[in-house]
Formats: C-alpha cells, structure tokens, sequence
C-alpha cells in the first residue's frame, strides 16, 4: 500500500470574514505498479477556532483510466462528525465526502485512507485533486464559498522494465566472453535485479549490472544453447529474456599492427592476421581509438593472411585496425592503439629481391628520404636463423635519394639470408625498414642439397625413419621428387615409402601415394641400405612470418619448414587446442617433451585430440637452447617404465608414475600411444573409460594414492617370436611402498615374482595384458617376519587340444636349470629338450608335434629342485 499523506490547514479569525485559507499538500508522492493498492490520507486541521458550526464537504477527482476508486475507511475526532461518504461517481473519477461541526468549536478530522487501485496502464499519469468547501457554515466561513481546489498528489505507474537486447553475440572457445544486457525502463531512477533461469555451465551474470561473462571451453563449441534471463524492477515487475548463444572456434586475430608503434604518413604497410574457420575479411581504421570506423577493405581472403595499406595522411596518437569475419562482423578483433605521423626519415626498397640462387651476388637498393641530410644508411643482415646480424654492407648515395650496395658472389648460401635497412639523419634521427623486430627474407634457390639426416638401414623392425625436405620444392608430384634420388632407383627394390594422411591410421604406399613433399609434411622410408634424402631443386621457405599447419583430429606427421632447428615450445597454438606430441621415430618412438627440438629434414607426428581441425603456426626461431630442450619429462614423485622387446623392435618409452599436481584421468602429462610401425611389439594402458579421451596411452601419471593400479597391454605384430618385458625403476619407490607385477589371463591374475615378463607370439598379432599394483606397506606388516613360500614350478599349455602347435607356460619359484621332456601315452619319452638356466618368474616354450601321432601326450618340466606334469592332446 502506498500511502499519500495530504494535509489541509483552515486557520481563520473570527473577527475577520476576509481571511485566507492556506492550503498544502504533498505531491508527486506515489509509482505504483499495476494492480497494486495507493492510500490517500486526508487531515483537516481547525484547532483553536471559534464559531465553526456547519457542514464541510472534500471533494477529490482523478482520471480513472489510471487508477480505480476501492474504498474510503477512517473516523473523525474533536467535534467533528461523518454525516455522508457516498461513491457518488466514482467511476468516473470524482468521490464526495461532508463533514458536520455540531458543536462549533475547533477540532480536526481525518479520513484514514481513501484507497485506489492502478491500473493495468504503465506509464499513465493523473492528477489526486482535492476540492474544499462549506456548505452551511457561519458567517466565518463564508469565504469557503467559492470552494478551494489544489493538486494534493501525482500518480505515475510504474512501467516495467523490457528487455532491448534479442540477441547475444558470438562467445568463443577459450577467450573471456562479456557481454551488457540493455534494457529499457522509463522509470527514472528505477533499480533493477538479473538473474539467470537457464544458461550454459560456463556463463554467470551480475545481478546488479547485466553483464553476462565467463569462459567456454573447446567442449562447449557449437551453436544454438539456451539462454533465459529475467529482470525485475523495484517494484516487482519483470520482463524475460528468452534467447541463445553460439561457441564458436572460428576467431581472427591481428598480428600487425602492434600497439603503441608508430607508422610514417604514406608508408606502405602490411596488416597481417591469423584465423580459423573463416573465409573473408573486413578490414576498418580508426583514428580516435575506435570510436568512429572507416572501411579499408570490405572483403578480401581471409587466407592470404595479410594485406597490403598505405598508411593515410591523417596524423593521429590513437589509431586502430578492425578485422572481422565479412559474413560475421561478430567474430572480431581489434589491434593496439598505434600513432601514424608524418615520417623524419622514409626508406623505402627498391626492386627487392626475393629469391637469388645461392652464391651469386646480390644488389640492393633503397630509396632514403628527409627533410635533413641523411649521413648513413646500413643493410644489416645474417644467415637465415640466425639473427645475430653482426654482418653489415654499407650502401652509398648513387643518384638522389637512392642508396646501392652489393652482396658479393659465394656470400650468399643455400641456407638463405634475413636482413633489415637502418637510416640516420644529420641530427641523429633514426629510421628502420622494416619497423620494430622484423627482417625481410631473401630465399635461396638450391639444388641438390644432401639432408642433414641419414636414414639409416635395417629391417622393417626397427628401420622406419620419417623424412622431409625443408624446401619449396619446383616438382610437386612423388615421382618428380624422388626419381633419380632413392637407392637403386624409383622401383624400390632397397626402400619402400609410406605416407600417412593427417587425422587417418591407414597408410599408403608408393606408388600409390599421390601428393609429392611440401614444407611441413612428412613422409615414411624404410631402407635396407641405408640411404641421404637429397632433395630436388627448390627454394627455402621464407622466414618474414610464421608458417601454417592444419592439424587434422587424429595423428598428423608433420615437420620443420626450415633448415635450422626451431623449437616447439614456440609455437602458437591460437584455438588453444589440446595437442599430443611431438613425437619423434629413431627406430622406435621416442617420447615428447615440451622444449622439442624439431630438426630440418625429419618428422614428428603430433595428435589433434579434438574432432576438429585446428591451426597452429610454427614460427622461425632457431633453437639454441639444446640442452634445455632435450631436458628429461616432467618432474615427478615417483615413475617406473616398461620396456618391451621382441627381435630388433623396442618399444621402451612407457612410463608410469605419481605427481602432486597430477589428474585421475587425463590431463597433459598423460600421452597417447602413438600408432604402430612396420613390424612392432608395443606397450600401452588402455584407458577406454575416460570420458575426455579415451585413448590407449604411452604414459599414464596419478594423482598420490596408497593404492594405486595401472593396466597395460603389450602388443606384437611379429610371429614366432618371444616377447621380453622389463619393469624398471622400482628401486625409486618410497620406502614405504612395494610394487607388484601380475599376468592377467581372462579374471585370472598371477604374481610373477619379478619384475620381468615374457610370452611367445603366435601366427597373428598377439597381445598380452598385465596388471601393476603400488601400494603403501602397513605398519603392521614386517617382511622380515613373513614366511617364505616355499619352490615350486607350474605349467600349462595353450591351445590345449592344439593342431600342431602349443605354447607350454611355466612358472619357476626359483632360478634353475630346466629341461622339458615330452612322453606318449605308453610312457616312452618322444621329445627331450635342454632349455638351460632360467631365472625366476613366468616363461614360455613353444612345442612342435607335426612329426607325430595325434594323441595324448604327457609333458614334464624339470627345474632340478622340483618338476611337474600336465596332460596334453594332440589332434589333426
């Protein structure tokens, strides 16, 4: 109930007829919302007056299109008595109500509450007057006739706030999103309350402001989530936003210009960007730091990453570059605030050269312009790479403004050169071409360069290598590039080559693969021989901005562009996609390593794990660091690692472990067990059940655990060959921790009593799975008070009936001498066989009964403490 308190003072002199009646009231008192009630109190104040017999009569009118006469309540005090309250007309806004003063004595009366009701009508307005006068009273109040009128009060009702916002604007994967719900409400100075009734788990508001923030993940990406928010004024009023919102990966990012540089009027510049997912771009400038946009270019590719401008005749302090996608000006980005100003020294080059073939002499020329005499001009430059740029040529005035000089014949090599121009005037001003830490690249056009990276020979176990050419190759078709150039000529009798397509397990074969190299991309040889890629003629990769690669999902093979080792923490991974990798292949796959070196020549497989393709961008810094690169993994608690080997394949880097900061499922110390090679034995935990990547792995870290268990399978493509296991690094565990090692055959599990395995592969591929538990040692449990157990030897064989193989499995307590003797079943003995010494734990023999009768036999294993015999059948 809002309530009006109005009050009306009458004071009068009995002596004079003539005098006036002020009257006051309080106005502009009420903003009511629709449907809720507003009392009016109404107070006659005539104490202290004589002679005041008579009737008086409050008349009070509205508009009653805007609110609704309910009821009038109240009593009167000191001498005055109610003699009518009537609803006279109230529909149409007017109410009647008259007063006696019986005894003529002063007094006061009140009307405790007049009370309306607003209408459904927000934003509607009326006036509460009020009209006083008498009816029959004594010659005192005679000058009541003509009756008083004033405004007691102004109603206003209260309109509900609306929401101008329809629409929210594109979030994106991995960037902080913040975005100001508008709403509109007349009432001034209204307070109003958000709240979220559905969104995404990533997006919270600020109920006091609007604002709608948080940070999606890659997870989130995809289009149409519901989003409802609510917004209710002060008076209880509401209105409902009922919308949705797009993730998207696709984003755009400017590389140049860079804030705070300064630009030089009529300097041509390239504006340079990086993106995803987009076609074409919108390119807009802005001299008051964004206020105001004026289009540069309304749509150019998107994929030529840069773009050409001549900085304009408009000085300013507060310049800025927009790019945004042209089909969707949502997704956007907007550079640093930068100054362009009319330049003090201008360089400018002329007929730059790009490309040169290597040895022959180069000729630069630059135009150089000031208002003041320009006193040195200098081309600094270094081998590609390099970037020490303590080689310096001197170019002399020739003609003008224009400045010369030459490179002399065999300075310039295959490996290419980087260079930038500096100018100085009389006055010491200064001026660099390009601006900033750039260098302009000039490619060297080669031939037969030998790569640096040897492949070399063996067998298709442990001979796979991956090699690529760190050129921008003139042949572009696998026949133009090899030919000539592999041992023993293009048929293959000495190689086979192999290309895996990126996000694809299945290879291809030459001659069936189909693209030649290209910078980035990596190839499969294998060599009996041994074998130096040569490559075919081409030109080096330049080195003015990064190189682009797209990582399909899945594994991708992938190298260094160039021909100086770059490292692969320096690359930009802009999607900020999760990456698996780098790996690299020496015969076996070695493990990655956050400072990775990548070397010219090789390459390394990297895997995309989102379903998505993304881009990363290496960029052309060599590596120097080497021993900071190739430093060991992670730090750690505690790890162990499995090695595997079976004839000359090795699968080595597994490795198991504790860390602090580690996660039960994946995190980025957890990595993928790369794909298999020719022939192979491999070691992985299979880990189907995490619900981010469910992948088979090659190292699994944990959180610390007093139990803690890890599952691995070991895998081999090699027939006929025995599998040898090592567990290694026991002796790192906590004092207070024991390791145990078992073979898992279907729910069986059996304790090996060492930290080594072995199995013998069939016909197929063959996979063998083992469990490891490290757990923590009670208290209550001494090892030097538990019983030995005692020597024993177990076997079996599988398959069991067998045709015409079987795989006899024994278990030794102890290290002994063992011999396995074969007998038929009239107990003649028909196969002896002097295995030798074996040491304690699980192994394997694989028995052979092509040469006899189908039958039972009996086999005995001896290991000269203790023997046991099984039963065996042989059928055909």
């Amino acid at each position: 109930l809002i309530l009006l308190v109005l009050t009306f003072s009458f004071i009068t002199a009995a002596s004079d007829s003539s005098a006036a009646i002020p009257v006051s009231s309080v106005p502009d008192a009420a903003n009511p919302a629709p449907g809720e009630s507003i009392g009016v109190q109404v107070h006659i104040d005539l104490s202290g007056e004589e002679d005041l017999l008579g009737e008086y009569t409050i008349e009070v009118t509205w508009d009653p299109s805007v609110i609704t006469y309910n009821s009038v309540s109240g009593g009167s005090t000191d001498g005055f008595t109610e003699v009518l309250s009537n609803a006279t007309n109230t529909d149409s806004g007017r109410l009647s109500i008259t007063y006696i003063n019986g005894n003529g004595a002063g007094g006061s009366v009140h009307v405790a509450g007049i009370v309306f009701t607003a209408k459904d009508a927000p934003g509607a307005e009326t006036d509460i007057a009020l009209t006083v006068s008498s009816l029959s009273a004594s010659h005192s109040f005679k000058d009541l006739l003509p009756a008083h009128t004033v405004q007691a009060g102004h109603i206003t009702i209260n309109s509900p706030p609306v929401f101008l916002t329809a629409d929210l604007p594109y979030a994106f994967a991995n960037i902080s999103y913040s975005t100001t719900l508008q709403i509109s409400d007349p009432d001034e100075d209204d307070s109003h309350t958000f709240e979220l009734l559905e969104n995404p788990v990533w997006m919270n508001i600020d109920a006091g402001t609007g604002v709608l923030g948080g940070i999606p993940g890659n997870e989130d990406a995809g289009s149409g989530f519901a989003v409802s928010v609510r917004v209710e004024d002060s008076a209880g009023l509401a209105d409902t936003l009922s919308t949705t919102i797009n993730v998207t990966t696709n984003f755009i990012n400017l590389k140049d210009p860079e804030a705070d540089i300064i630009w030089s009027v009529g300097g041509e510049y390239e504006i340079t960007w990086i993106y995803s997912g987009i076609t074409d771009v919108k390119i807009e400038f802005s001299i008051d730091g964004g206020s105001v946009w004026e289009v540069i270019e309304n749509r150019t590719p998107a994929s030529s990453g840069s773009y050409k401008w001549i900085a304009p005749d408009r000085e300013s302090e507060t310049c800025a570059i927009k790019i945004s996608d042209y089909s969707d000006e949502s997704v956007f980005h907007t550079s640093g605030i930068f100054t362009i100003k009319k330049p003090e020294i201008t360089i400018e080059r002329i007929n730059p050269v790009v490309n040169a073939v290597q040895n022959q002499p180069i000729d630069f020329q630059a135009s150089v312009k000031s208002n003041i005499e320009i006193s040195q001009v200098i081309l600094y430059w270094d081998t590609t790479g390099e970037r020490i740029f303590d080689n310096m040529l001197l170019l002399n005035s020739s003609e003008g403004d224009i400045f010369t000089a030459n490179l002399a014949e065999g300075t310039f090599t295959s490996d290419g050169i980087e260079y930038y121009i500096t100018a100085r005037d009389a006055e010491n001003n200064t001026s660099r071409l390009p601006d900033g830490n750039k260098y302009f690249s000039i490619r060297a056009m080669v031939s037969g360069v030998v790569s640096t990276a040897p492949v070399p020979a063996g067998s298709a176990q442990n001979a796979y290598r991956m090699i690529s050419i760190p050129l921008e190759l003139t042949a572009t078709s696998i026949i133009e590039q090899f030919t000539g150039r592999l041992p023993e000529g293009i048929n293959g009798p000495d190689w086979r080559l192999f290309s895996f397509p990126p996000g694809s397990d299945n290879f291809q074969e030459y001659p069936d693969i189909d693209d030649g190299l290209s910078p980035g991309e990596a190839l499969w040889i294998i060599s009996t021989n041994g074998y130096t890629p040569e490559a075919p003629p081409g030109t080096t990769v330049s080195t003015e901005g990064s190189f682009k690669i797209e990582l399909k999902p899945g594994w991708n093979d992938i190298a260094n562009p160039w021909i100086f080792d770059i490292s692969w923490s320096d690359i930009n991974n802009p999607s900020n996609a999760d990456l698996d990798g780098l790996f690299a292949y020496e015969g076996k796959w070695l493990s990655p390593n956050p400072q990775q070196v990548m070397k010219p020549w090789k390459g390394y497989s990297v895997r995309n794990m989102s379903n998505r393709p993304v881009l990363i961008f290496l960029n052309p810094e060599r590596a120097f660091d080497v021993g900071k690169a190739t430093a060991g993994l992670y730090r750690y608690d505690w790890k162990l690692s499995i090695t595997a080997q079976a004839g000359d394949a090795v699968d080595s880097e597994n490795y198991l472990g504790v860390r602090s900061n580690a996660s039960v499922e994946w995190d980025g110390y957890d990595h993928v067990e790369p794909p298999p090679v020719g022939e192979y034995v491999s070691v992985s935990f299979p880990h189907g059940e995490w619900k981010k990547y469910p992948y088979d792995y090659s190292m699994d870290f944990r959180p610390p655990n007093p139990e803690l268990s890890w599952d691995f399978t070991v895998k081999t493509n090699i027939a006929g060959e025995t599998v040898y296991g090592t567990l290694t690094g026991i002796e790192q565990l906590p004092a207070d921790y024991t390791a145990t090692l078992y073979v898992c055959e279907g729910e069986n599990e059996t304790a090996l009593s060492s930290s080594s395995f072995s199995f013998f592969s069939g016909t197929s591929s063959t996979e063998r799975h083992y469990r490891l538990t490290v757990s923590k040692i009670l208290e209550n449990e001494s090892d030097g008070n538990a019983p030995k157990p005692d020597r024993f030897v177990t076997a079996r064989c599988y398959p069991n009936p067998f045709n015409p193989q079987t795989v006899i499995q024994y278990t030794l307590s102890d290290p002994g001498r063992v011999s396995l003797s074969v007998f038929n079943s009239v107990g003649q003995r028909v196969q002896f066989h002097d295995i030798g010494s074996m040491n304690r734990g699980i192994h394997e023999f694989v028995f052979d009964a092509s040469h006899l009768t189908a039958g039972l036999y009996l086999y005995r294993i001896d290991a000269g403490y203790f023997s046991v015999i099984q039963k065996m059948l042989y059928v055909k």
